[in-house]
């Protein structure tokens, strides 16, 4: 994201930069530089185009940038099955392309760290101080799945190690729990009351990733 920019400025960004990646997406295959190219901004938007041991993004794309529209194409695919589980034995879903994802498709938010964080803090606090419920009670289907920060903010990205699974390395529960996101937040942007302070899931999205920042 772009440091010290407010709401507005990362909007017009992220609506430039999907732009591209669709016009590169429904190209087809033949255009997979500009494909590449849309996905490399958008890596280097979130702060993720990383080497990492020659595991990263960076080392990612270049050695698929080829066959990136069939990689895109394959999720797509998947994702319109409407279910929460994958059959993709090689899914790539990291912080990284969930940033892709979200910007793809439709209804899709990008599933960080942050956000993960600040759903798991919201529904800790529901469950808890609204309903009065003890928090070991608390449905699987809600347990959110977290994501390692990095840095100094790593400590600060579960709000309950022993209610929420922070994952590590694990593509399709990452997906899992992006698609749960996707459901429960679109269900109750529907529910809400109009007028509403959110207007779409993007702008949801944004709060979450400021609330999300920093829980305990």
């Amino acid at each position: 994201m772009l440091r010290n920019s407010n709401l507005a400025i990362n909007a017009a960004v992220l609506g430039t930069l999907q732009h591209e990646l669709r016009k590169a997406y429904t190209g087809g295959a033949t255009k997979y530089l500009e494909l590449a190219g849309a996905v490399a901004a958008i890596f280097h938007w979130g702060g993720v185009y990383t080497n990492k041991n020659n595991k990263g993004n960076k080392p990612w794309l270049l050695h698929n940038h080829v066959g990136l529209h069939a990689i895109l194409n394959t999720f797509v695919i998947e994702h319109s099955r409407g279910d929460d589980s994958t059959t993709i034995a090689n899914l790539r879903f990291n912080s990284g392309m969930t940033k892709v994802y979200a910007l793809l498709l439709e209804d899709f938010i990008i599933y960080d760290s942050r956000a993960a964080a600040a759903l798991a803090w919201l529904v800790r606090r529901w469950w808890i101080d609204e309903l009065r419920q003890t928090v070991n009670s608390l449905p699987s289907s809600l347990r959110f799945g977290c994501l390692p920060g990095n840095g100094k903010m790593a400590p600060f990205r579960n709000p309950d190690r022993s209610v929420f699974t922070t994952l590590r390395s694990n593509p399709a529960a990452h997906y899992l729990w992006n698609v749960r996101a996707n459901w429960l937040l679109g269900a109750a942007l529907a529910k809400a009351e109009r007028p509403v302070n959110f207007p779409d899931l993007r702008s949801i999205e944004a709060a979450l990733f400021q609330m999300g920042r920093k829980v305990s």
